[in-house]
């Protein structure tokens, strides 16, 4: 088995532990500290998390996905280690799709995820016919609006 199949393989596995309840606690958490991202350069989508109770974002790594990190600490000696929770590209379009039912403020944001890591998928991925690594320019326009869009979301004022 390749590395792609073994990928989708395991990405298919995590996705089997999704039920209804850890999919609405997700959400919840996706609602207040988590962050819906697109890369700027390349325009690939991501999710975050930041936090410092480590055991929380273990078991979020592990129900969805992704991989954790720690942060630099800060040079004050009372703040707590801080924690970063990550998932990239094909594991978070899947992840987008199966909370956007439970999502309340960050609904949006997912729904333009969504349409960025699909703009990959549009014509079979159209590529430049100039440079076969990228995408077509066509799509990188698309994209570029898609993202100016997640950044308006970002910014709201209520």
């Amino acid at each position: 088995m390749g590395y792609r199949a073994e990928l989708a393989a395991a990405r298919k596995e995590l996705a089997a532990k999704w039920d209804e309840k850890t999919l609405a606690y997700m959400a919840g958490y996706m609602d207040g500290e988590g962050c819906f991202q697109a890369n700027s350069q390349d325009r690939y989508i991501y999710l975050s998390l930041s936090n410092t109770h480590k055991p929380t974002l273990e078991w979020i790594r592990d129900t969805f996905g992704g991989n954790l990190s720690k942060q630099k600490p800060r040079k004050e000696l009372h703040y707590r280690p801080i924690y970063q929770w990550r998932i990239w590209a094909l594991g978070a379009y899947p992840l987008c799709k199966a909370l956007l039912p439970y999502l309340k403020e960050k609904k949006e944001q997912a729904e333009v995820l969504i349409q960025i890591q699909e703009t990959l998928f549009k014509g079979g991925g159209l590529r430049d016919p100039l440079d076969r690594r990228k995408p077509h320019p066509s799509v990188l326009e698309e994209r570029e609006i898609l993202v100016k869009r997640l950044k308006e979301l970002k910014h709201v004022s209520w």
